[in-house]
């Protein structure tokens, strides 16, 4: 894909405060070989939902090459509502931690940090 090519040495991506409100638009980002931290506090993030299989192929398979080294993902301060986000997440392999502290999803004053 294009990102990837351009920017295959991408290791950090800070995209904080940046008006994404689509998780499809962040899935544009899922080709970049060496991300590793993505950064995408303060935005307007409601849902996060697998990417549809586009072949025949399973599609946790397909979700082993979306973000294939993303080891940190901070969600923090968006609209995320549902427990059904934080599943799409657990099919990226490399995600070691998620921070979710501002969103919907948790009351108010949990951190919202979680590691595996």
């Amino acid at each position: 894909t294009e990102a990837a090519e351009c920017l295959p040495l991408l290791s950090v991506l800070n995209l904080d405060n940046n008006n994404v409100s689509s998780w499809q638009e962040v899935l544009q980002l899922g080709t970049l070989p060496s991300l590793t931290r993505l950064m995408l506090g303060a935005n307007q993030i409601s849902e996060i939902v697998n990417p549809p299989s586009q072949s025949s192929e399973d599609n946790d398979t397909s979700l082993h090459r979306i973000f294939p080294c993303l080891a940190c993902l901070l969600l923090g301060s968006n609209l995320v509502s549902g427990w059904g986000s934080v599943d799409a997440l657990s099919r990226l392999q490399a995600l070691r931690e998620i921070r979710l502290s501002g969103n919907p999803l948790l009351p108010h004053g949990v951190g919202g940090g979680a590691s595996r």
